[in-house]
């Protein structure tokens, strides 16, 4: 399949990605949708945005937050999408925002960054059965079903 790599999505299927503004864009996107994006994801993410070279004021500060500071994390979070002018681009419709993110795990598939096991079962959850069980996503749904679907 799409490469050897044996990296596993961080915590809510955060993907360890080549893009930080990516990275942060589908932080945002899951937010938008009312998933619980976590200080420490957050955090992560700007600390990996830093370190591919993405610099803003605020994105330093996330980065460097420590653990009683976590509080801070989603305010310093809508700066750097300011900063970095993600959110316009953000998709306004929930199921545009939805095929965002399957569109984004399918790239992380291709380029290795994760199994395909593991981003098809991030699709399967997130992206099929949010969607509706679209027909495009069917032969990934079934293809992570034979290999065992969510009991690995």
């Amino acid at each position: 399949m799409c490469g050897s790599s044996e990296a596993s999505p961080k915590p809510g299927g955060r993907l360890p990605s080549v893009d930080g503004t990516e990275e942060l864009r589908m932080l945002a996107i899951r937010q938008t949708l009312g998933e619980v994006v976590g200080a420490d994801e957050l955090i992560s993410a700007g600390l990996d945005a830093l370190l591919r070279g993405v610099d803003t004021p605020s994105l330093r500060a996330l980065a460097g937050l420590m653990r009683a500071e976590e509080p801070e994390a989603q305010d310093l979070f809508r700066a750097v999408g300011d900063e970095l002018g993600l959110f316009p681009s953000l998709p306004a419709d929930p199921s545009a925002a939805r095929w965002a993110l399957v569109r984004s795990w399918c790239r992380e598939i291709v380029a290795g960054h994760i199994r395909p096991e593991v981003g098809g079962r991030l699709i399967w959850l997130k992206g099929w059965n949010e969607l509706g069980y679209p027909d495009a996503l069917q032969p990934l749904v079934g293809w992570v079903s034979e290999r065992g679907g969510l009991d690995h």
